[in-house]
């Protein structure tokens, strides 16, 4: 595959949500402005090798492997990666295995200098460690067996309508900021221009999922997994999945001034206390 448009912020090869075996990218030559020229999250197994990657504008290109995650971060709730697997009985088992990496080069590079390889599939990816949380021990199956087979009526009730509970708050919070463009908690989340694409974009979709699932039951018969409003799906993935695997304590964050470390503690107290509980939060941070 040749992709080729150095001036346009087009991806390169990124595979966000799911999972991926016995993937092979070979022979691919790369060069775009984007943000990724090779960037996989849930990467099982197979093989990178013979790449072209071209740096654009003095940035290197670099190829990620992170660990799969689940709901994305369509409205600053936090994302959640799973970081290994158990053994569920089921053949093959999921795990991170082996990734043959080979002659990934830089063009235009002296020496056909080698493409740097991150693979941080095994811990929350350092870019995202302040609004994330890791789970280990993750029973995959049987949480796709629950997300796909639990009605939106039976969330309601579930945990006691405490899970119910905090998607409402967590919708009316942030179509509250979204449209006001001032956020709940003062100085915690970054600000929100007239023109950002939570304002345009995503603050309708909040709309309609608070229509669909808060103030009506129409739709009480669907399933999670094929719940029509992505927020819906995204949020309530997050909650079941920390009933399928060991939340792991969340990643301290060195930093050099307490101002900064106040800081940090609001943004991620704002961001996933409505997945988290307050001992589960933590402090996070020395």
């Amino acid at each position: 595959m040749r992709h080729q448009f150095p001036y346009s912020p087009l991806q390169g090869i990124f595979g966000g949500d799911g999972m991926f075996a016995n993937l092979r990218l070979v022979g691919n030559r790369i060069l775009t402005a984007g943000a990724h020229s090779i960037t996989l999250n849930g990467l099982l197994s197979g093989e990178i090798r013979d790449n072209i990657l071209q740096a654009v504008n003095g940035k290197t290109p670099v190829i990620h492997l992170y660990p799969a995650r689940i709901g994305g971060n369509l409205a600053e709730e936090g994302m959640a990666y799973i970081l290994d697997f158990a053994d569920e009985g089921v053949k093959p088992q999921l795990q991170y295995g082996k990734v043959i990496i080979a002659d990934n080069r830089l063009a235009n590079a002296p020496d056909a200098q080698a493409v740097k390889i991150t693979d941080e599939r095994f811990s929350v990816p350092a870019t995202h460690r302040l609004i994330s949380f890791g789970l280990k021990h993750f029973r995959y199956h049987a949480f796709m067996d629950r997300f796909s087979n639990l009605t939106f009526g039976e969330y309601r009730k579930q945990n006691g309508g405490r899970d119910f509970a905090r998607l409402k708050l967590w919708l009316e919070d942030r179509i509250a900021e979204y449209s006001s463009g001032k956020r709940i908690m003062p100085d915690a989340l970054p600000g929100i221009p007239a023109n950002d694409e939570r304002r345009t974009h995503i603050l309708p979709l909040l709309r309609q999922a608070l229509a669909n699932a808060i103030n009506s039951h129409a739709l009480d018969h669907v399933s999670l997994s094929n719940f029509p409003e992505t927020p819906v799906r995204a949020f309530t993935a997050k909650q079941l999945a920390l009933q399928y695997g060991e939340l792991q304590p969340l990643d301290m964050l060195d930093v050099s001034s307490k101002g900064m470390t106040q800081q940090m503690k609001r943004r991620r107290r704002a961001t996933l206390e409505y997945l988290l509980s307050a001992g589960q939060l933590g402090d996070g941070i020395h």
